[in-house]
This record gives C-alpha cells, structure tokens and sequence, in this order.
C-alpha cells in the first residue's frame, strides 16, 4: 500500500484558551489601570461585606488637562460600567508675580470617596438621598479610620463621607 493511498484523516486544531489570572474570578475583579492598582483590595472588601452590589467592568485613572476646567474628579457609565477617576487636580500658583496651572495629586481619602460615589451611581443612576446613602454605605465598608483630632492622634475614628456633587 501506497502512502498516498491512505485515507487523509482531518486533524482538528486546538482553539487557544485565554490565560487567566487565578485571582481574578469572574465577574468579580474589575481590570484596574495601574495608577489605581492600590484601589483592588477595597473593591474586593465591599464585595466581600456587599455581595449584591453591582461590580464595574474597568476602573480607568486620567489626569485632568491643564487648560480645561474640570468640574467632577470621576464619571462612570452604567451601560458599559465603567468608572474614570482622576488621580490629579488642577490648581493655580503663583510663580514669580505669574499664575501657572499645575497637577496636583489627590490624596487616597478623596480618590476613595470619589470610588464609592461612582460605584454607587452604578446601583442608583440619579443624585438623590438613596444614592447619597448607598455611597456612604460603600465607603463605610472599605473601614478606613482617621486619627482622632480630640485625643492628639492617638485614638482611631472612621473617616467621613463627603459627596460633593
């Protein structure tokens, strides 16, 4: 018998699978940019106290342009969930009798604050008293504490929810 004469059998290629990171499970970890890798762990503490809650898709920093006045430090987008936070703040000083613009960076608290208010408009679209609850209720969960100003900082209290809209 022939080599040719052999019936050809059809060798199926294997599709290729996707690598996935072992800790991120589905549905459950957002794709965080790296300027907000420090934001996960708070992400995964509120899924952990609030396994209802709406999970976002992605997590994208920016950094406000100099020129342009910017009015929020975040937006997110319910279709698609997203949430873009600033990292940055513009702000005007004075350099030699002349006003320049310059980035300044915000501090944890105030981008945390920013989180749990674009996380809860993913739960309650407008502003109102339900969405001003369940972003304190959000930020409540990622158990951050202040010093306490009445004892000198030796003390611990939780820290404040402000939303300004």
């Amino acid at each position: 018998m022939s080599p040719r004469s052999k019936k050809r059998t059809k060798v199926r290629k294997k599709r290729p699978t996707a690598k996935r990171n072992p800790k991120r499970r589905a549905n459950c970890v957002p794709r965080i940019s790296k300027p907000l890798a420090w934001i996960e762990k708070y992400v995964m503490r509120v899924k952990r106290k609030m396994p209802a809650m709406v999970m976002p898709r992605i997590v994208r920093s920016f950094k406000p342009h100099l020129k342009r006045t910017h009015r929020t430090l975040g937006s997110c987008c319910r279709k698609d969930r997203s949430i873009n936070i600033a990292t940055d703040s513009v702000n005007e000083v004075e350099v030699k009798g002349k006003k320049k613009r310059v980035h300044t960076p915000l501090t944890h608290l105030e981008i945390l604050q920013t989180l749990a208010h674009e996380l809860s408009h993913l739960g309650y679209e407008h502003h109102g008293y339900e969405q001003e609850w369940y972003g304190r209720t959000i930020f409540n969960a990622f158990g951050i504490t202040e010093p306490c100003p009445h004892c000198g900082g030796k003390g611990k209290v939780p820290a404040r929810y402000k939303n300004e809209d």
